[in-house]
């Protein structure tokens, strides 16, 4: 099933050929870009300079306009620049 999950400090990509996981640290930025297939979709801009597309943004299906993807890029650029806190651990002297 094809899904994009942005879920602690991982990114889950499932597209039609192969399911990758990204390190948040690993990726610089989302924006829209072309695919393989014609259309358009969100792509993953990682650090080494390669991108990833999203096969579940793919446009043109008919229930996804381009203003829909430009509100998921919104989305994941604010998970991206808003890490959960890390769980403190402060040991105290006996």
């Amino acid at each position: 099933m094809l899904a994009v999950t942005a879920d602690g400090e991982t990114l889950l990509v499932r597209n039609i050929l192969a399911t990758r996981r990204i390190r948040r640290v690993g990726v610089q930025t989302f924006r829209l870009g072309s695919h393989f297939t014609g259309g358009h979709a969100i792509r993953a801009v990682l650090k080494d300079g390669t991108s990833l597309p999203f096969d579940v943004t793919l446009r043109p299906w008919y229930v996804r306009s381009q203003e829909q993807q430009l509100v998921w890029v919104d989305a994941l650029r604010t998970w991206l620049d808003n890490p959960p806190p890390r769980d403190h651990i402060q040991a105290e002297p006996r």
